[in-house]
């Protein structure tokens, strides 16, 4: 019997984006190459890095499983997109926010912005 990155059609119970080490699942795709076709089935040579603890491996997997897991990888980078996005806009609306009270308490002066210029 083939293990199954020798196997493409022993498919991983939890998924190629979820890491056999730590169980995280920030899997990421390296890099992949078409390996050989069989019973009419393209077969993919995948390389896979876990972000969470940097295990890394290559196996051979069906289109559909790696189709499968990069569309749940760019739903991942859509998500930490939109996330960052957030924090962001957060972030900016605090910074002007501490701007807004500065300025409304007199806090910020010439001193605020570098050294006053000799002779001027």
């Amino acid at each position: 019997m083939m293990n199954p990155e020798e196997d493409p059609s022993q498919n991983q119970n939890q998924g190629l984006h979820v890491c056999p080490d730590c169980k995280g699942v920030l899997v990421q795709p390296v890099d992949k190459e078409a390996a050989y076709v069989r019973f009419g089935q393209q077969i993919w040579l995948l390389y896979r890095r876990c972000a969470e603890c940097d295990w890394g491996d290559s196996g051979l997997f069906e289109t559909k499983d790696v189709k499968d897991f990069e569309e749940r990888h760019e739903e991942s980078l859509s998500g930490l997109r939109a996330e960052l996005s957030e924090i962001e806009h957060t972030r900016l609306s605090e910074a002007a926010t501490s701007l807004r009270i500065a300025l409304d308490n007199d806090l910020i002066g010439p001193d605020d912005f570098g050294r006053p210029i000799q002779g001027a």
